[in-house]
């Protein structure tokens, strides 16, 4: 069956290579700087002092909602529409063609 998938979608989708996006790459240096404990450290502070965090409910929001709708779409086996502005999914989800 797998093989079988991965066949039909080779054959409806082209195939891309690295030599497709050329071969440059970015690398950032973030020292000694260790995010998630940066992460931890501005939500407890944010708790102790009573003033937002950073990265709120919406912050979260736009950074798992896409992520959490592809699910959606692969468990109800249709396409998910997302609206980034209002961040909802939309009426217009619709079965695969």
């Amino acid at each position: 069956m797998q093989k079988q998938l991965r066949a039909d979608w080779d054959a409806r989708h082209t195939t891309m290579d690295s030599r497709t996006f050329g071969q440059t790459s970015e690398q950032y240096d973030t020292g000694s700087i260790n995010a998630q404990l940066e992460h931890h450290r501005n939500f407890y502070r944010s708790i102790r002092e009573g003033r937002p965090s950073v990265e709120d409910a919406t912050f979260g929001l736009r950074a798992a909602g896409p992520a959490l709708l592809t699910n959606e779409s692969l468990f109800q086996g249709k396409i998910m529409l997302w609206d980034p502005e209002q961040m909802l999914v939309t009426s217009g989800s619709q079965e695969p063609k």
